[in-house]
């Protein structure tokens, strides 16, 4: 298993974010029930947010994006770099 950081990139209004947070929400609950979630959380400036993924592949990091409803929707953008955990 690696650790991967998804760092999600806002492209619409936090009014317009605010419709599809609870799908979103629910979607990274579902990761975090699998123990594929690490940690996850929005930045206070509502310019996006990032999801730490301890999982088998890069590959499975981007479906992980590819699946999330702020992406289906076109609400955010994902930046997916591979992360070494120090402590």
């Amino acid at each position: 298993m690696s650790l991967f950081v998804i760092l999600e990139n806002s492209l619409v209004s936090d009014d317009e974010d605010k419709k599809y947070r609870g799908t979103h929400l629910k979607y990274v609950e579902e990761l975090y029930k699998q123990g594929k979630v690490f940690a996850a959380g929005r930045f206070l400036d509502n310019s996006g947010g990032m999801i730490i993924v301890n999982v088998g592949s890069r590959e499975e990091a981007e479906k992980i994006t590819i699946n999330d409803p702020y992406s289906i929707n076109k609400i955010r953008d994902y930046t997916i770099k591979r992360w070494d955990s120090v402590f």
